[in-house]
């Protein structure tokens, strides 16, 4: 069944954490990439993840602490409202307190009706890749609370019930060419098999999270064609690190010896993921060569956890999404079955996102499940994001951990510091190797992701698999 007149619909597994700038709206990839089909930034990024203009049609940076950004003169906002300077500078500085990658030292202005002057409080070679995520709303709406839902992109917000249905028309404003499809739906289906019937009736036409088992059925399905890759995410275990037990090292690494990564692949993931050895993966500025596989070792684990004195085991709760990751309820399932062979016995305690992330947030949880892109493709980010200690300045945002490490703390430093790239790489490859040292995480996987499309939309997705669905057309003929 061709899309209903001009109406899209994806049938997506969980709901986004809310519309930007609004609690409870967080930073994850799939919110992240459905808000940015209503805001615009001021770059973007194409297919390969390089940047690309945006509301900025060009820059330059003049010094190592600066950037000039003049903007396109033909943007409105969807309700007709031309697109300043102002308007710019108001949003950035929002994001300062609300949604970084902007830190509190750095200064953003109006250098005319069009320009606008970053001025950062260190060296960040990699500005440009982190503003793709920087929305821009009208000045006057960020003095509201709630902030109205007005952006520059390509679709406005018509509808949201959280957990059920967000719809979005075409912004009649959008200052490229017309979307193709009037209107999206995103009907949100928690089960794979719901999701993946909806396709195959022809009730929807996109079909997202696509579980590894499923991918080799749907591929024999005539009028559906698999998107499938590996993820630029990387799927680790994390620890309160300023608590026993777990601010015992032998008890990090009894966990990490008693998980055997190809077993949790082969079991939980169908075998459409990889092993991953640290927090980013290989094709990631600061990836580690020499940090390799660990074997697991059940009869270490048992000693490591006598010696921390837990003889008798170690009872955990082991906290997770359930509508986030690729197979995350089997993924947990594993790693509790595997952990209970060296004497962990693990209490699985999952929840849908909408909870999860404000749990962690909270600091609710000593033991847990995480994912992390690195879409900016530079180590130092993800350095600085999960393990740098938390300060003022938006260090650390999501170090839950209680990790404050002065060393790994000097070297996240040194990789935006320094003005020799191969210092940055040697800086971010030693972080890397202490992280493995201390045990402060175990990577686990980085998974194969799969998203299922009719043959009635045409679409090349982008890295990531992210929803542009201004990039999505009826196909020829249909």
């Amino acid at each position: 069944m061709a899309p209903s007149g001009t109406v899209l619909t994806v049938a997506t597994r969980a709901d986004v954490t809310g519309i930007f700038p609004n609690p409870p709206y967080q930073a994850e990839v799939f919110s992240i990439d459905v808000n940015a089909n209503v805001f615009d930034s001021l770059v973007r990024f194409d297919r390969e993840l390089r940047v690309l203009p945006a509301l900025a049609e060009s820059w330059q940076n003049p010094d190592d602490l600066s950037w000039v950004f003049q903007l396109r003169g033909d943007v409105r906002f969807s309700n007709g409202a031309p697109v300043r300077a102002s308007d710019v500078v108001a949003s950035l500085r929002t994001s300062i307190t609300r949604n970084t990658p902007l830190l509190p030292g750095d200064a953003v202005e109006a250098v005319g009706p069009n320009r606008v002057l970053i001025r950062t409080s260190r060296r960040s070679p990699h500005l440009l890749a982190q503003l793709q995520s920087a929305f821009v709303l009208p000045e006057e709406a960020l003095a509201h609370e709630p902030v109205p839902t007005i952006g520059s992109g390509p679709y406005r917000l018509t509808r949201w019930t959280p957990g059920r249905e967000l719809v979005l028309d075409r912004n009649p404003f959008f200052h490229g060419p017309a979307p193709r499809f009037e209107r999206v739906r995103l009907h949100v289906i928690p089960e794979a098999k719901e999701r993946i019937d909806e396709l195959l009736s022809g009730r929807a036409q996109i079909a997202d999270s696509i579980p590894p088992e499923q991918v080799a059925r749907l591929e024999r399905e005539p009028s559906v064609r698999v998107v499938s890759e590996p993820s630029l995410r990387v799927l680790f275990l994390a620890f309160r690190v300023d608590r026993p037990p777990f601010s015992d090292l032998r008890v990090r690494r009894a966990v990490r010896l008693a998980i055997d990564q190809k077993e949790l692949v082969r079991n939980a993931l169908s075998g459409q993921a990889f092993p991953a050895t640290q927090l980013v993966p290989p094709q990631v500025f600061g990836y580690n060569s020499e940090i390799r596989e660990t074997a697991p070792d059940l009869l270490e684990a048992r000693r490591l956890l006598a010696d921390a004195g837990y003889p008798q085991g170690l009872p955990v709760r082991l906290d997770g999404p359930s509508d986030r990751y690729v197979n995350d309820i089997q993924i947990l399932d594993e790693v509790r079955r595997q952990l209970a062979l060296a004497g962990i016995q693990v209490t699985v305690h999952a929840m849908p996102k909408s909870r999860y992330f404000s749990h962690l947030k909270a600091e609710g949880s000593s033991f847990y499940l995480l994912g992390w892109v690195c879409n900016t493709l530079f180590g130092g980010d993800a350095l600085e994001v999960l393990l740098r200690t938390r300060g003022a300045g938006g260090q650390g945002d999501f170090n839950y951990q209680g990790i404050s490490e002065p060393e790994l703390d000097r070297l996240t430093e040194e990789s935006f510091h320094s003005a020799d790239s191969q210092a940055r790489l040697v800086a971010i490859q030693k972080a890397m190797a202490l992280v493995a040292e201390k045990e402060l995480v175990v990577p686990l996987v980085i998974p194969r992701e799969a998203i299922a499309i009719t043959r009635e939309v045409a679409w090349e997705p982008e890295k990531g698999l992210a929803l542009r669905f201004a990039q999505m057309r009826p196909a020829p003929g249909r």
